[in-house]
Order: C-alpha cells, then structure tokens, then sequence
C-alpha cells in the first residue's frame, strides 16, 4: 500500500516525470489549455526552458492548432488538458491527426483512479476516451512512465492521474522543473514513401494520381517521375496539395481533374495522401482497375482496397530553375465572379510561394481547378475531411510566414471562431501579411449540388444546405483583425492594390484581415 510519503512525492515527480518523457520524445512545442487538475503540468511545462508553451481558452482548436504546428516541424505537438470533457473536445483533432498519421500527443489531466464511475465532478472515463484513434497510457505513478511508447503512425493519449495540487506540491514543482532527461522513449522506425525498396520494383502505370505532399518530398517524387523510366511517360493528375514544384520535365504529362477519365485505364498508382478528385471516387465502382499506392499512411483510400508499396527509395532531386516562371492560373473568363471565377483570380493574385491553406469542402475542389503548378505551398486537413478546425491548423502553420493564406467556407469560419485566441502568442516578421478568405456563400452550398436534394423540399433544403444570412465583419472586431467585403473579382483585384499601397505604411508587426467573399449567385 503506498504511504503518504509516497504520494506527496509522486505528485511531485509524476509531472516532472511526464514533461521530461515529453522532451524524450521530441517534443519542443506544448499547447495549454489549462485548468484546476492540470495546474501541475502547466507550471512544469511553463518552467522548463526546453519548452515554448502556447495558451489556448478552448480544447478544440488547440488540438487543431497544435496538428498545424505538427505539419509545419514535423515534429510531435503535445496538448495538455485539465479533467472532464475537456478531454473530449480533442477528439476531432486526434480523428484528423490519426488519418494524416501526425504525432499528436494528448496529455490529459485526470483524477485519481478511486474516482471512476463514481459520478463525481470531473471524473469521466478519460483512459482510452479516443478509442482506436490513439494509443493511450494510464499513469497513476512515476513507474508507469516506463511503458511509454511513441506509435507507428498518429497520435498518443498520456493520461496522468493527480490529486488537486497543493501549495506545497507546487512551490517544489516549481524548483523541480527543468532537470535533465535520462531516458528516451523508443521511437518507431518509420517506413514509407522514402524507404528503401528499388524503384525499378515499381510496375508501369497507366494514370499517376497524386494527394498530399510535403513540399520538400513532393520535389523529390518530382525527381522521380522524370528519371525512372517506368514510370517517365505516364501522365499524373496532381492536386493542388500534392504541392509539385513547376517541373519543366512534366509540363506535358501533368492534366487537371476533369481532363482525364477512366476510359483505357488499367492501373492506377496513388502517391502521397487520399485524393480529393472525382476520378479517384470513381475508382471505386471500377474493380477492374488495378490501383496501388505509395504513402506513409497506412490506408488504401478505397472500401475495394488497393496494394500498399510499403518502401520506396528516391533520388536526390534534380537540379532546375526554381526562378523560372511558375505554373499557369486556369482563368474563367465567363463568369469571374463566381465562385470558381473568385478562387481564380485569388490563385493568380496571391504571391508565388506563399503558404495557402484550403478549406473544406468547395474552396479545395475550386482551387484544384483553377491552380498553377509550384506556385504556392498548399496544405489542407484531408484525414477525415472535416469543416471543424481548419482555421485552427492554418494558424498552426503560419506562424514565421512572410505570406500565408486561408481560402475557407462561411461553415468552415463559424466553426472555429475561436481560432485567433493564439494569433497573439506567435511570431511573424514585419512584412509579414496573414489573410482569412471566408467565401460566405450563405450556408454549405456543396449540398445544394446533391441531385437527390431536388426530392425532398425546400424546408429540408435549407436545414441540410445551414442557411444563413450571417456576416463576419463581427468576427474580425471581436479578434481585432482588419475586414473588407468583396463582392467581385474586380473588388479582389483592388484589395490587393490596396495592400501593396499600405503596406510601406504598416505600423504593426504582422497585418493580418478577414476578406469576406460574397460571390454572385447567379454565375455560381
């Protein structure tokens, strides 16, 4: 039976114990969202140098947050959360780091184990709460720790049992923090697309459809589909987040959605994350087609399934010129201020570069019409393809960025209201411009395309279609962000004016607005 003696001292060394096993790890960035049974952690973490801790009011787009910072370093982003359905909140960021296999950590805060099932305040079953999302550790001492593993892929739940702190406990954490690491969590050995399986393995394909990229990996399978002459003359359908770089090499085999088929395809080869295009939904009603994929995610994409390539060496990128001009913008001239027409004059406007971040559901569909190959560093959150978070995750990953844009839905916007909380807590340059497009088509229009929707009249419509008349101009007062309406594609055309002509002006560190888009219906 522990002693008193013994407990006082867990409760001091088990949160000093939990941060270092974070540090073993590779954590350097810790998000807050602090409370009363997670004061412990927050004031270790607060304390140790190693660290830099960000403060997040909400659980939800903390998680978020922290999946952008993930992205962005490539290194795992812990949570920290107090009691209680605080946990909880995290579960659509977990669900999205667990499909975009992102080292996510949860470190959540939980009374002690006497208090389960009791109904007592704050004390819901928060062991293993994300259930096959995470892999999750029940920490009640100091000797549990030794378990700790990091998974294969996705994101880990370190559940740390601690009695509400006392004065005393935390006057020692505060001089306890800080002390060195003497232990390393076992790491995976990560396998995928940059493996070492020959590339001569690879069989010819008819068609190559490539998702989510990295940019600095999507150069190097660039490198690749030139050189390898398996693969040299077969024509690829690249998303605007599979982030290719203008290969002059491939300017003739590269073709958008739309302008390819299955008519004649045999076999299919997808590289990097699940597609976002029409053609590759379509492959599911193809079983004839043979389709295999090369990904560091461990999922075909496909309910018919599809063969995973598990290791895949590749060459060192080939040299070209990254200055030449970069891919063209598909105009559509015949109705500019639609809302394709609008995401084309964005694409062809916002800086060569520059960080975009693409919402779901339409905008992602819209810019992959109309994009220029290696113009831009394009990124999404395509794991489970949810409209909850994405403002959250762009902040994530703006953060440093000379340019960095979000193209997002008035749903997507509403959702994750409470993304800015952190806009203050991160570092730009001067020059730094930070934009939000909401294109505020008055509620998820993408269901309005629906053709089963026509059937079931105009009141169940408007509550699948979420109409609204709402605008965002609130949103920005309330988070101190600059506002400006559009309504056209020659009103986009002149915000952008306007800002160059400001910018020789600008007082504050970063200058960062919502621009609320408001397409015409009719051209739409």
């Amino acid at each position: 039976m522990m002693t008193d003696k013994q407990h006082d001292t867990d409760q001091v060394d088990l949160p000093v114990r939990v941060v270092e096993c974070l540090l073993s790890m590779g954590v350097s960035e810790v998000v807050l969202a602090a409370g009363a049974r997670n004061l412990a952690l927050a004031v270790v973490s607060e304390k140790t140098t190693q660290l830099r801790c960000f403060n997040h009011f909400e659980e939800r787009a903390a998680g978020f947050f922290a999946l952008g910072k993930i992205r962005s370093s490539r290194c795992p982003v812990a949570v920290v959360t107090t009691s209680g359905t605080a946990v909880a909140e995290l579960l659509p960021a977990v669900i999205e780091s667990y499909y975009q296999g992102a080292p996510l950590v949860v470190v959540s805060a939980d009374r002690p184990k006497r208090f389960r099932g009791s109904g007592a305040p704050q004390a819901i079953e928060q062991f293993g709460i994300f259930g096959s999302y995470a892999e999750s550790f029940d920490l009640d001492a100091v000797g549990d720790l030794e378990d700790v593993r990091l998974p294969d892929s996705g994101p880990l739940q370190l559940n740390v049992c601690l009695e509400e702190p006392r004065e005393d406990v935390l006057e020692q954490l505060s001089g306890a923090a800080d002390t060195p690491c003497n232990w390393v969590v076992p790491k995976p050995d990560k396998i995928g697309i940059d493996g070492g399986v020959a590339v001569s393995e690879i069989q010819r394909p008819d068609l190559i459809v490539v998702g989510a990229l990295d940019p600095r990996m999507a150069w190097r399978v660039s490198s690749w589909l030139v050189t390898d002459t398996a693969v040299s003359d077969v024509s690829i359908l690249a998303e605007a987040i599979s982030n290719f770089p203008q290969n002059p090499n491939l300017a003739d085999r590269i073709v958008r959605d739309g302008e390819v088929t299955l008519k004649g395809i045999r076999s299919v080869l997808r590289i990097g994350g699940i597609p976002t295009c029409r053609l590759w939904r379509d492959l599911e009603d193809s079983p004839d087609i043979e389709v295999s994929y090369l990904s560091d995610l461990a999922f075909s994409g496909l309910a018919r399934g599809a063969l995973a390539l598990e290791r895949f060496a590749l060459p060192a990128p080939l040299e070209w010129d990254a200055a030449a001009p970069r891919g063209t913008v598909a105009q559509v001239a015949e109705s500019p201020d639609s809302e394709v027409g609008i995401v084309s004059k964005l694409a062809e406007l916002i800086p060569i570069d520059a960080l975009v971040f693409l919402g779901n559901s339409l905008p992602i569909r819209e810019w992959n019409r109309v994009f220029g190959m290696g113009r831009h560093r394009c990124y999404a959150n395509r794991g489970a393809n949810g409209i909850d978070g994405n403002l959250s995750t762009f902040l994530g990953l703006a953060e440093g960025e000379t340019e960095a844009w979000a193209i997002v839905g008035d749903l997507t916007a509403l959702y994750d209201l409470s993304a800015p909380w952190v806009l203050g807590q991160l570092k730009f340059s001067r020059s730094a411009r930070l934009r939000i497009v909401v294109i505020n088509n008055a509620g998820g229009q993408i269901f309005s395309r629906l053709p089963a929707l026509a059937g079931v009249g105009e009141k169940c419509s408007e509550m699948i279609e979420n109409r609204h008349g709402i605008k965002l101009e609130g949103m920005a007062s309330l988070w101190g962000l600059g506002y400006r309406e559009i309504r056209s594609s020659a009103e986009m055309e002149s915000a952008f004016d306007a800002d160059v002509a400001s910018a020789e002006n600008k007082a504050a560190a970063l200058d960062a607005a919502i621009w609320e888009v408001f397409p015409e219906p009719s051209e739409t």
